[in-house]
């Protein structure tokens, strides 16, 4: 009797199984074909990308050419469209006059018409990679694989007008922004072949070139922006303009001659890597320190400004007031007294200074320090329009309560005061009511000398509006 229970049992799981698995089937089929019908309806709408390649161009013709290449975006179709390369063969001394055929023939009014990418090869393998991008810039990339010993290599490009004895050429009116990226000994004539024929260029960047030894920048007058980030074997830079407005550089501190004087609104300094070289003196970067005097927006490291910077002002030699700065990302390795004593030190010939950003990096430079800092504060260089001070990098709640008290002994205002950490975590400085200050037992306290009330962090739940960041971070320069 049991088995034949069991047996009837057996029989109504293996038949409700069999109609598990049918309706399971016909889920899955129709849920394949709805997807299927789906994909098919959304291909029935883009009726455009279907068209031929001549129509899509056609079209893309008449949209400004920062909008054209937003149609990258839409399909596989445009990406392919727009990433079409042109390929070159042959020897280093066609580069040039490939790359000049190259821009000659592109159409801005119809950017499709000619690509837009230019690949060249030479017996060396892929030398040179060309790219024109939107606001008429172009990128230059030489492409020579990874070398554990670049050939080192000097290197002068040269943007004062020639005296011409024939009719320049379109490309010369065409690029206003250049950026060269991994430039090599190899191909390094042949692009400063071509960076000569760019009279009217505005905007210069040079970066990642390995085994860079000596730049040498004969800037045109149209020339207002240059940026020189992350060349490691860089040792000497030579700039000769006029016009600068802005003047960014990241690495190891070079030596800097710069010749005629000029005067940048935007300056960057971030040498927290150190010097490139083991003997230097501050009277050597005289010019540099002139140059930067009138910015608005400087990043300074602290080890620069007082082996370098400092010098020069005390001697009188140079103005000691920053008096145009407003906005500063200062640099620094470790919160001690004498680091923040240098860092006030600095702030109070910054009178006009608005928005303030302290980061630590112990991966920084640092020298012994032999300077003592006057910690007095005179009334007429207390900072009275600072409005935003962001901490951020290694630093933990007693260095922050300590740099803060410091700070805002010189200061007259009351600026908002954010500790940011390298997760999500924001903090916000508030103050303490002085009837809530006897039950704060477990909380750090800011109590600044000079001020009748007190500080404390607090956390930030949404810290999308402290997000701030200074104008020389996480920006295409």
């Amino acid at each position: 009797m049991g088995k034949m229970l069991r047996k009837k049992k057996k029989k109504q799981d293996q038949k409700r199984n069999q109609n598990c698995n049918r309706r399971r089937n016909n889920f899955d089929s129709g849920s394949s074909k709805a997807t299927k019908n789906s994909i098919a309806e959304e291909n029935r709408d883009d009726l455009i990308s279907s068209l031929p390649n001549e129509i899509l161009c056609h079209i893309i013709s008449f949209l400004p050419f920062e909008s054209a290449q937003q149609t990258i975006f839409l399909s596989t179709r445009w990406r392919v469209l727009w990433n079409t390369a042109l390929e070159q063969h042959g020897s280093l001394e066609d580069i040039a006059r490939a790359v000049d055929g190259f821009l000659t023939r592109f159409d801005e009014l119809d950017p499709l018409r000619h690509p837009r990418r230019l690949q060249f090869h030479s017996s060396h393998g892929r030398i040179l990679f060309a790219t024109i991008a939107a606001n008429k810039k172009l990128h230059l990339h030489s492409s020579m694989g990874k070398q554990d010993f670049p050939w080192p290599f000097e290197w002068c490009l040269n943007l004062k007008r020639q005296r011409l004895i024939h009719q320049p050429s379109p490309s010369s009116f065409f690029v206003k922004t250049l950026h060269l990226t991994s430039v090599s000994y190899l191909c390094s004539d042949a692009v400063s072949s071509i960076v000569s024929k760019f009279q009217f260029l505005e905007r210069l960047m040079v970066t990642k070139c390995n085994g860079l030894r000596s730049l040498t920048i004969y800037a045109s007058q149209k020339l207002q922006h240059l940026t020189v980030l992350d060349c490691p074997q860089l040792k000497s830079l030579d700039i000769v303009a006029h016009k600068l407005q802005s003047f960014r550089y990241r690495g190891l501190l070079p030596s800097f001659v710069l010749k005629h004087d000029f005067f940048v609104e935007d300056a960057m300094l971030d040498v927290r890597e150190g010097p490139g070289y083991a003997w230097f003196e501050s009277r050597d970067f005289r010019s540099l320190s002139s140059a930067i005097t009138n910015a608005k927006i400087l990043t300074l490291c602290e080890w620069t400004f007082e082996a370098l910077i400092c010098p020069c002002q005390s001697s009188g030699r140079l103005d000691s007031r920053f008096n145009q700065l407003k906005e500063l990302w200062w640099i620094d390795s470790s919160i001690e007294e004498n680091k923040i004593d240098a860092l006030l030190t600095f702030l109070k010939s910054c009178p006009l200074l608005e928005r303030l950003f302290i980061e630590i990096d112990p991966a920084s430079h640092c020298l012994p320090s032999t300077r003592q800092w006057t910690k007095q504060v005179a009334t007429d260089s207390r900072l009275g329009h600072l409005k935003v001070v962001i901490l951020e990098g290694h630093m933990n709640q007693e260095d922050e309560i300590l740099l803060v008290e410091r700070l805002l002994q010189i200061v007259n205002t009351e600026p908002l005061i954010i500790a940011r950490s390298h997760g999500n975590c924001v903090r916000s400085l508030v103050k303490i009511p002085s009837h809530q200050l006897k039950w704060q037992t477990n909380v750090k306290v800011v109590a600044p000398k000079g001020r009748k009330c007190s500080y404390k962090f607090v956390e930030e739940e949404d810290f999308s509006e402290f997000c701030s960041k200074h104008a020389h971070v996480g920006k295409d320069f």
